[in-house]
């Protein structure tokens, strides 16, 4: 979706503030709303809360530079902008694409929107916090769109308490759905070895750490390096190991952010098989409170069949479809929980 076309979405011609096109999609949200009293068209809802998204970013954008929207320099960029990117057509709904913006042209903002598309996350294409700024977005714009319905119900709430859960749930859900963990492995690392069978074997480098002499700090300042750990528990997102006497070890933390949202999938679809090793340990005991790092090697072991089955867009897309399932699933949760 570009300018123009959500221009003909919410019916502006682009020279409206963002008082009024906000006040317009909200009069066309209310309308199209899946649970609206007049039309039910959840497909024309969505389209409407994503050019209402792309407008509104683009505004900020045109407002650093002191111009309507429509004369912005995004929109030339993104009607001239080829992105070609992976198209994943089961996903929830589409997404911006971003650049880096050079600082020099743009003072309070860092990101110009290049795309839009339902775009498969490419590390070699698009850059890490660009993707997560896109995610951001939308996670953002789609809990909006659930309380404009109920503004425009009369309906009163408070999102204080509840909207911190959601936003951090609808953020895996929306980012996992555009990240094909396999995929994005084997762009980002080597193989440490590939096997005869065409196996690979991957290292992932991780740590555990704990601040203060408690049973995770005495535990830890008892493994040797060569240590081999086990993984224990895999729960919102955290993979927790123990030793070779079942005692936990705490949370791993995974040291490249990318490849935490690359290892969780894998493990959580039990794609591969893992081995957790005692790399190094720094113990700093300089002064209170003591602190110990144990540095740790997570070798992720893939089939060749799996790499083979994985990478397949039409695969991925499959799975993205029950990401999307998710979503839906939490945005009415969430409106439910700002009802109740």
């Amino acid at each position: 979706m570009n300018i123009d076309e959500a221009c003909k979405i919410l019916g502006v011609n682009g020279n409206e503030n963002i008082k009024e096109i906000k006040t317009k999609y909200r009069e066309l949200i209310f309308k199209y709303h899946p649970d609206s009293p007049d039309i039910n068209d959840s497909r024309k809802a969505q389209l409407i809360n994503e050019a209402y998204c792309l407008l509104k970013s683009n505004y900020k954008l045109s407002k650093n530079r002191n111009r309507g929207y429509n004369s912005s320099p995004t929109h030339k960029a993104e009607s001239r902008h080829h992105f070609n990117g992976k198209d994943l057509s089961l996903a929830y709904c589409n997404r911006n694409v971003y650049e880096r913006a050079d600082i020099n042209v743009i003072n309070n903002d860092s990101f110009i929107n290049i795309a839009r598309g339902k775009f498969l996350w490419e590390p070699d294409k698009e850059d890490f916090d660009c993707f997560i700024h896109s995610c951001l977005v939308e996670v953002t714009s789609l809990l909006e769109s659930v309380e404009l319905a109920l503004d425009s119900k009369g309906i009163e709430y408070d999102t204080l308490k509840i909207k911190p859960f959601f936003q951090m749930q609808l953020f895996n859900s929306f980012a996992m759905s555009f990240i094909n963990p396999v995929f994005s492995l084997r762009k980002i690392l080597k193989a440490n070895a590939r096997l005869d069978n065409n196996d690979r074997i991957y290292e992932i480098h991780a740590n555990l750490s704990t601040v203060g002499v408690d049973d995770y700090y005495k535990r830890l300042y008892a493994l040797k390096p060569g240590t081999v750990l086990y993984p224990t528990k895999l729960k919102n997102n955290r993979l927790t190991v123990s030793n070779n006497i079942g005692q936990s070890l705490g949370n791993l933390s995974i040291k490249d952010d990318r490849l935490l949202y690359i290892v969780i999938p894998i493990l959580k679809r039990k794609l591969a098989t893992v081995r957790i090793v005692v790399n190094s340990i720094d113990n700093n005991r300089a002064r209170k409170p003591y602190r110990i790092n144990v540095n740790i090697s997570l070798f992720i072991k893939l089939t060749s069949e799996v790499l083979e089955r994985e990478i397949q867009i039409e695969h991925f897309n499959e799975i993205t479809k029950e990401h999307a399932k998710a979503i839906e699933s939490l945005l009415e949760e969430y409106e439910n929980a700002l009802i109740n």
